[in-house]
Parts: C-alpha cells; sequence; structure tokens
C-alpha cells in the first residue's frame, strides 16, 4: 500500500470511530426521546379521541389495541432495531408475519380516526427502527463523506490537468506567471 492510501485509510477508520461516537452519545438519544415525544403526544391524542365520542365496544378494543402498541414502542425505544427485525424474519423462514386476531379486529373496527393516528404511529416506529441502526446511519454517513472527498479529488485533478492542457496552448501565459513553472502554480493551487 503506498502513502496517500494507508492515510486515506486512517482517515477514514478516524472517521468511523468519530462518528460512531458521535451518534451513539449525542445523536442517537436526542432521535430516542424525540420519538418517545412524539408517540406520548399521539397517545395523549388517542386518548383524547377515545372520550370525545361514545364508541362501540369493538372499536374500544381497537383503543386499546392501539394504546398497547404505542405503549409497547415507548417502552422498548432504546432496542428496537433493523437487524433484530431482520432477525426475525430470517428466523422465521421470511414467512409474512401470522397477524394476530387483536391486529385482525384492529383492521376491522378501527374507526377513521385510529386509522390516521396508526399511519403517523408507522413513521414514528420506522424512524426508531433506522436510529437504532447505527451501521446504516453511520454507513450512509460515512457514504456521503466518501462522496464529498471524491468530487473534491476529481475536482482538483480535473483543474490540474486544465491548467497542463492550458500551459501547452497558451505557453506565453505559463512564463509570464509569477510562479514561474506552471506545475508549481498547479501545485500551489
Amino acid at each position: 500500500m503506498n502513502g496517500a492510501a494507508l492515510m486515506l485509510f486512517f482517515f477514514f477508520l478516524v472517521a468511523w470511530f468519530g462518528l460512531r461516537h458521535f451518534y451513539r452519545n449525542a445523536a442517537r438519544p436526542i432521535f430516542i426521546e424525540s420519538a418517545r415525544f412524539d408517540l406520548f403526544a399521539l397517545r395523549d391524542e388517542l386518548r383524547d379521541i377515545e372520550q370525545s365520542k361514545i364508541f362501540t365496544e369493538d372499536e374500544h378494543q381497537a383503543f386499546r389495541f392501539m394504546e398497547n402498541a404505542f405503549n409497547s414502542v415507548i417502552r422498548q425505544a432504546d432496542s428496537l432495531s433493523l437487524a433484530g427485525y431482520l432477525y426475525i424474519l430470517f428466523k422465521s423462514g421470511l414467512k409474512a408475519p401470522v397477524k394476530s386476531l387483536e391486529f385482525e379486529r384492529f383492521e376491522k373496527h378501527a374507526p377513521q380516526e385510529l386509522r390516521v393516528l396508526d399511519k403517523k404511529f408507522v413513521t414514528i416506529f420506522q424512524g426508531v427502527l433506522a436510529a437504532n441502526s447505527p451501521l446504516l446511519v453511520i454507513g450512509c454517513g460515512l457514504l456521503f463523506l466518501v462522496a464529498i472527498c471524491l468530487s473534491k479529488l476529481l475536482r482538483t485533478k480535473s483543474m490540474l490537468s486544465t491548467l497542463k492542457r492550458d500551459a501547452k496552448v497558451y505557453p506565453h501565459i505559463a512564463s509570464t506567471n509569477e510562479c514561474g513553472n506552471i506545475y508549481e502554480c498547479a501545485e500551489a493551487a
């Protein structure tokens, strides 16, 4: 390995550990607490809807199902992850998850207000899964960093080739530079 590649490897290794430390100790707790706050707000909205109208017994069961789902995610928000979800899928042989009787009853009897809250809940739940999947988040961050570095490298390489081409086409410009040599000017830039 040449020196530049080794230096680049160590740079990305340090960047990986730096991003990982920042994500685990600063960003992830903020994401999780924000999701919990949103879930508490949705649960309060759920209770307000339940108290505002008179519903049938089946609709009350749908409310209980939804409240239990909110409470479960609030309680386990730190441990839910995409890797855990994929593990359960592969453990079950990639079969579609079996719908519980409670979920089928929810789908059948839930009022429209609950369906709107369910869509918001699914969005927050997906955010919790993503926030607890550091390889996904940090990997995307590193890919973004690599893309920025490559674009800067390619831009610098194209500037150097443009200066070399201009030195061949316009030799009088290269001779009148302050540097005296077009290649020295390119390296100084």
